[in-house]
């Protein structure tokens, strides 16, 4: 059982990728049953919560968890994600047995992330159903990339290692690896 902050102790586990900024977390949970087959019950509520992911910064977490034995029911979720990104969600989802179908699956809608790396650049809205369960998930849905770049070349490495790193596509190392479609691709 867990009030108030009682989160900002994770700030430590993930060595500053993740910082607990402000807000409510108000968990309570009971697990039960054995490690074949735990059974868990209880809820967490999040209200005016705000991270720090990465530096990216995700304010008024708003959000109502219950855990209710074999499976886990978001019934609310909302975010802000940096200016204008909004994150929402509900449904349902299997703790640990996959083979059950939801009603109402877990659902994920992103509108208006922007999206920035060494090798993007980009908004993304996004609906994404989750299925099966937390600890072996099916997901699929609909990802939009919208307004800005995508490069296929590492911005942190240069010519050089890119010449040494290359491999040969007659070896065996390469056709042992899937290939996306991307890797043939000649920009």
């Amino acid at each position: 059982e867990s009030h108030g902050t009682g989160f900002a102790f994770l700030d430590e586990f993930f060595e500053s990728q993740v910082n607990w900024e402000s807000g409510r977390a108000d968990l309570r949970i009971l697990v039960k049953g054995t490690i074949d087959n735990p059974i868990a019950n209880g809820f967490l509520v999040l209200s005016d919560a705000a991270i720090v992911v990465k530096e990216k910064s995700i304010k008024n977490i708003n959000g109502t968890v219950v855990f209710d034995f074999d499976r886990v029911e978001v019934q609310s979720f909302t975010a802000n994600v940096g200016d204008k990104g909004l994150i929402k969600g509900g449904g349902s989802i299997g703790l640990f047995n996959q083979d059950k179908d939801e009603l109402n699956p877990l659902s994920l809608v992103a509108e208006e992330l922007d999206l920035k790396s060494s090798l993007s650049n980009v908004q993304i809205s996004s609906r994404i159903d989750i299925k099966g369960s937390l600890i072996k998930p099916r997901i699929g849905g609909d990802v939009l990339i919208n307004q800005g770049t995508i490069s296929t070349e590492r911005s942190n490495s240069g010519e050089k290692n890119n010449k040494n790193n290359r491999v040969n596509r007659n070896t065996s190392v390469f056709r042992k690896r899937n290939l996306f479609p991307e890797e043939t691709w000649n920009r």
